[in-house]
């Protein structure tokens, strides 16, 4: 593992130095104080892992993020920085994977690597972690931003309305709890469904992210909306599968967020490429997990029942009511027989 620390403050960084020695034989650490520098060790050596301060004189965090992006896009871009107001988290989004704020403990950052190790097993090819690194924009609905702007510009805007129409959009809802997930917003315990994101949130950053303009494209209205319409299905039933499990809801809403991407996939799947850019969103690793292996045949012959294989099942079964091929027989302990989930799943479906 390649990793890059950048950062003005020199104590601070012989701190890391000292903090991190114990992982020197198994970690390549790099360590530049200033912005400038950094850009020209990233260009001249490869790295898996960059962590970089917001505010440094010269050439600053966000502009080692954006040539980051630009010219090495593959690798993990992390924020580690202090006293950061909302805005210059919003404005640095659509270029950091993940957000630390100081003082930060050796368990944080053993926290990221293991998870950027974990996403490179997922992925092996350089050239699609490039692809997927590579995005900053996802396709929204029109129509729900355009609802959603006439909401936040109202007298009263409420939370729950504002809610109820970010959930009508895979994009929006995965970038709100993106950003609802840093640690400038949000104490632990992390928030693990849309309504309780926005909650925190409140309107203002929740209006700032809308009016991002590099965040969201503008897609084909028709396949946004059958692909929400399907992704409800699965997280709806889903919940009623798993209805102890916090994240089912949250994992069948985003399991298809994959093809919302227009990274070329090679070989591929796509929900394997969601899977890859919800890790680097900083997703539970079960969510992530779960959505690599949505569609795999093995899955849903788990004995066990879990999230991966009910994620699997549960999207069988609403391709099923949508005219796909049956599910046949399980030998899987689940709580309810599969005709009562068929049933389930028509019921969902309004037919």
């Amino acid at each position: 593992m390649r990793i890059l620390f950048v950062d003005d403050d020199s104590h601070l960084l012989r701190g890391l130095r000292r903090m991190l020695f114990r992982h020197a034989g198994e970690w390549q650490m790099e360590f530049e104080e200033s912005g400038s520098d950094a850009v020209r060790r990233l260009t001249s050596q490869p790295f898996d892992l960059l962590i970089t301060d917001m505010r440094m004189p010269g050439m600053d965090g966000m502009e080692v993020l954006r040539r980051a992006q630009a010219l090495v896009p593959g690798v993990f871009r992390g924020v580690l920085s202090g006293q950061v107001d909302r805005n210059a988290v919003l404005s640095a989004m659509p270029l950091a994977h993940n957000f630390l704020r100081k003082p930060c403990g050796p368990e944080r950052i053993q926290g990221i690597v293991d998870r950027v190790q974990r996403l490179h097993r997922m992925v092996s090819d350089p050239a699609l972690r490039a692809a997927v690194g590579s995005i900053v924009r996802l396709p929204a609905r029109t129509s729900i931003r355009r609802r959603l702007e006439r909401e936040l510009s109202s007298d009263d805007p409420g939370l729950e309305r504002i809610a109820a129409l970010v959930g009508q959009d895979i994009a929006l809802s995965a970038r709100v709890l993106h950003v609802a997930d840093t640690p400038f917003f949000s104490p632990p315990p992390r928030f693990l469904d849309v309504t309780e994101a926005v909650g925190f949130l409140g309107t203002s950053a929740v209006r700032l992210l809308l009016c991002h303009k590099d965040l969201f494209s503008e897609g084909d209205e028709e396949v946004l909306e059958a692909l929400l319409r399907h992704s409800l299905l699965v997280a709806r039933l889903l919940e009623r599968l798993l209805p102890h499990e916090p994240l089912a809801f949250t994992t069948g809403l985003l399991h298809d967020i994959g093809r919302l991407s227009d990274a070329p996939a090679g070989e591929v799947t796509h929900e394997v490429l969601g899977a890859y850019l919800l890790g680097l969103w900083g997703a539970p690793i079960a969510m992530v997990d779960a959505v690599a292996a949505h569609r795999t045949p093995e899955a849903p012959g788990a004995r066990e029942l879990g999230l991966g294989a009910g994620l699997a099942l549960c999207n069988r079964l609403a391709e099923e009511v949508a005219g796909g091929d049956p599910v046949g027989d399980l030998d899987m302990d689940l709580p309810l027989d599969i005709e009562s989930l068929r049933g389930a799943a028509r019921e969902l479906a309004g037919g």
